[in-house]
């Protein structure tokens, strides 16, 4: 007799779930229709529960133990697996960043590599970017960046546009720290 009920539970939440979907879409009555399917799928679930023979509530709680078992099984192989991806995570990252120290260690900087990065520096520092000019090859035959152990120097000037439209040459200096890999420019006063 429990599964006629728990039959009708089911078809009233079918029903409760059209008229749901009806009365979002402004339909008429459809509202009161919803709220009626929801009384019937409780009437109906309490029936269905209460007509239970011991067989049948015997075999539900079967059903719900096993259920609960799947779901500790699925939780512990989801926490075997987000360990598994941690851990593999971590030693990426540790491989990671012994292959930067291993980089920043053996770091040099080409001199063309060197001259391209400054001029890239003092271009973004200046007020009209767009006007600059930087010595030629012909101008800066002498004008080679410095090289040594510890990193490299470079001095030079960039011709720009001020505010007012005039021309202007300022000096700057570019200082290319091996050990941290980073480059540094100050402009000069004149």
């Amino acid at each position: 007799m429990s599964s006629f009920f728990s039959t009708l539970s089911a078809l009233a939440f079918l029903a409760m779930i059209v008229f749901i979907i009806q009365a979002r879409r402004k339909r008429p009555g459809a509202s009161k229709r919803a709220w009626q399917a929801v009384a019937a799928v409780i009437v109906f679930s309490a029936i269905s529960s209460a007509t239970m023979t011991a067989a049948e509530k015997q075999v539900a709680e079967a059903k719900r133990v096993a259920e609960a078992q799947q779901v500790a099984a699925a939780a512990a192989q989801q926490r075997t697996a987000d360990a598994k991806a941690a851990t593999a995570r971590a030693a990426q990252d540790a491989a990671e960043e012994r292959a930067a120290a291993i980089k920043k260690a053996n770091t040099s900087i080409e001199p063309a590599e060197m001259i391209v990065a400054c001029q890239r520096q003092a271009r973004e520092r200046l007020k009209l970017p767009d006007t600059a000019r930087f010595p030629g090859f012909l101008e800066g035959m002498d004008n080679q960046p410095l090289v040594g152990p510890v990193g490299a120097m470079w001095r030079s000037w960039v011709e720009s546009e001020n505010s007012f439209g005039g021309t202007v040459r300022t000096q700057f200096k570019c200082q290319y720290v091996k050990k941290d890999n980073t480059l540094y420019l100050d402009f000069l006063d004149n």
